[in-house]
């Protein structure tokens, strides 16, 4: 049986600054669960640590720059074709206005509001541990 594919990738809660409200992302059509939700973020590259690529991929995704962030939880979801481990952070304040660098859909959500929006399989776990304190079983 083939090993399938491990990819490490960092995701960052953004939160406003009344901490009532985080910022999500539409996928593009044409990539994997195109249409539905996520948070921002993206894989860690060879040779490029996590707080790297989590300052990368916030750049290029929707433009800001992190000032205060804090590591939130590691978790592995494990799809049909490859294994992720996620790296999340919450992102406390930062520089810049969010915007859609990629044309993709953004907007503030209420931590309330999340279980009601459509999500890849993975993110699931992280609202589940956002809304809860905890990590599922």
């Amino acid at each position: 049986m083939e090993e399938k594919q491990k990819l490490r990738v960092v995701m960052a809660v953004i939160w406003n600054e009344a901490m009532d409200e985080i910022l999500i992302c539409q996928r593009p059509d044409n990539k994997n669960f195109g249409g539905l939700w996520e948070f921002p973020g993206g894989k860690v590259e060879m040779n490029e640590t996590d707080i790297e690529a989590l300052d990368r991929e916030l750049d290029e995704e929707i433009g800001i720059l992190v000032n205060d962030f804090v590591h939130r939880v590691d978790f592995t979801h494990d799809y049909d074709d490859k294994v992720i481990e996620f790296v999340v952070y919450d992102v406390y304040s930062f520089e810049g206005e969010p915007y859609g660098r990629e044309n993709q859909v953004i907007r503030w959500t209420n931590v309330s509001e999340l279980s009601a929006i459509e999500f890849p399989p993975a993110d699931y776990i992280l609202i589940d541990e956002i809304k809860h304190g905890v990590m599922p079983e």
